[in-house]
């Protein structure tokens, strides 16, 4: 089956997340901390599906404080595993730039590997890490009229970030993809 096939997956879930992660009032993200999730889904045609599988996803990031004032080094570290029969549609799908703030979202399949475009890698593995440097540009507090409508600033913030990352196939040994840039060659295992 490809992803426009239409799938009927019929699973249980078991989920935990766990958050110590603090934000303060001129935050622009979590700044100290840890926050992870760990989730399992089992699919089975007795439930009703088209198709039996496993999977089970572990998300971690930690905030750590810089010296300057709301300045943060964010880490993550995704790691995902699913029986390699799973779906086409049910595969991790790594590349694009998606967001990475709900930890609790169980639904997600796609994750951000920034500079690809989305699903460039797909398979029943997954490991991401991404180190990412967030700090302040500035505090705006500023409304703009525009007619009928009013467009609130609130701040500027920027980030430097490095993302590293695979998702594959398990009988393969190797993933390679080419597009018009590039050649990418992984033997992550």
């Amino acid at each position: 089956p490809s992803d426009t096939d239409p799938q009927k997956i019929t699973s249980l879930k078991l989920g935990y997340s766990y958050s110590d992660a603090e934000k303060y009032g001129f935050s622009i993200s979590p700044e100290l901390g840890n926050s992870f999730s760990l989730t399992y889904e089992h699919a089975d045609k007795v439930l009703g599906g088209d198709y039996t599988f496993d999977k089970l996803l572990f998300d971690g990031r930690k905030f750590i404080p810089l010296p300057s004032l709301h300045h943060t080094l964010s880490l993550r570290l995704i790691a995902g595993h699913s029986s390699a029969d799973i779906s086409d549609g049910e595969k991790f799908k790594l590349g694009g730039n998606y967001s990475a703030d709900n930890l609790s979202n169980t639904e997600v399949k796609n994750f951000s590997l920034r500079g690809y475009k989305p699903a460039t890698l797909k398979g029943n593995n997954l490991i991401l890490t991404s180190l990412e440097y967030r700090f302040p540009l500035a505090n705006i507090e500023h409304s703009l009229k525009l007619g009928p409508l009013s467009i609130f600033l609130e701040r500027l913030s920027g980030a430097l970030f490095i993302d590293i990352g695979n998702a594959w196939e398990s009988a393969n040994a190797s993933t390679n993809i080419t597009t018009k840039e590039r050649e990418i060659n992984s033997i992550w295992q």
